[in-house]
């Protein structure tokens, strides 16, 4: 478990505050979540799109940018990210999913976060 403190939040910055303890805390459940939303997102394509591979690549990218770049206290901001799934060779553009990349806004996920 780590616990980080907010240092500011124009430009939105926080620092870890206490060593990390490696148990499965808050931060496994949150990755564990994205692949929920992942689902969610892709509705009744979620299983032929999310291979394992894919799904370990998405997780990864979760874990070393989009939780790392997320500012829930940016009000203006347009954060989006787009995951890649390159196995992928169809469009699914009821789910944000084009050319191989799944779009994911920032207001997903703040819609998501809060559940």
């Amino acid at each position: 478990m780590i616990t980080y403190q907010i240092m500011t939040r124009h430009p939105f910055d926080i620092q870890e505050c206490t060593e990390g303890t490696g148990a499965a805390c808050g931060s496994t459940y949150l990755v564990d979540g994205f692949e929920d939303l992942l689902r969610k997102k892709l509705g009744r394509h979620a299983d032929e799109i999310l291979i394992e591979k894919e799904l370990t690549r998405a997780r990864q990218y979760f874990e070393t940018a989009i939780k790392c770049q997320f500012n829930p206290y940016d009000a203006y901001g347009n954060q989006e990210w787009e995951i890649q799934f390159p196995a992928n060779r169809k469009d699914y553009p009821e789910c944000d999913l084009r050319e191989g990349y799944l779009k994911l806004r920032k207001y997903i996920l703040v819609v998501w976060s809060w559940r």
